[in-house]
């Protein structure tokens, strides 16, 4: 893109950051996901700024990409707690964790060391790259935010990786249990 048309829409994008930033947020309730969605919408906005052919708005064009994205961010967020609360209930129900995250204040694995151990046998069957990400949630408490930022990876790769490593502790723990 030529300096005035990058020029243009570094002005367009300060211009709509806010009310793009308020509408998201009511769309997706959370500060993490809608920082995520707010940056997809206006590099995907950068994008097709070609496509843009002038019919409408710029602002209803790119309210327009807002709420596609937004929707699309809500279907991840319904799979994913769909997942998590099926990877959550099987945890619970081997004991080895209470809630989402199960910490000394709630009395939860890391508080007591049986747990921990059995935790630990399960953990160590795991390829390193799930154990560090496992690790950082349950034994250190990390955010997701604050997790994405110690992988120096993007907070969508930390919630997959953090998927992919919870589906893994499962089927280590139940190709043990059954």
């Amino acid at each position: 893109m030529p300096q005035r048309a990058e020029e243009a829409f570094c002005r367009l994008m300060e211009r709509y950051c806010q009310p793009v930033t308020q509408f998201v947020h009511q769309m997706v309730g959370s500060r993490e996901d809608t920082q995520e969605v707010v940056q997809d919408i206006f590099v995907t906005a950068h994008g097709r700024i070609r496509q843009f052919a002038g019919r409408s708005q710029f602002k209803t064009w790119l309210f327009s990409i807002a709420r596609n994205t937004s929707f699309d961010q809500i279907r991840k967020i319904c799979a994913a707690r769909q997942r998590d609360r099926k990877i959550g209930g099987e945890l619970a129900r081997c004991s080895l964790i209470e809630g989402p995250i199960a910490g000394p204040e709630t009395g939860g694995w890391a508080a007591r060391p049986g747990l921990r151990g059995e935790f630990w046998r399960y953990l160590i069957q795991l390829r390193e790259r799930e154990r560090t990400i496992l690790m950082l949630r349950f034994d250190e408490e990390l955010s997701l935010t604050e997790i994405a930022g110690v992988l120096e990876i993007g907070l969508s790769a930390t919630k997959m990786r953090l998927a992919r490593a919870l589906r893994s502790f499962e089927e280590v723990y139940r190709s043990d249990r059954f």
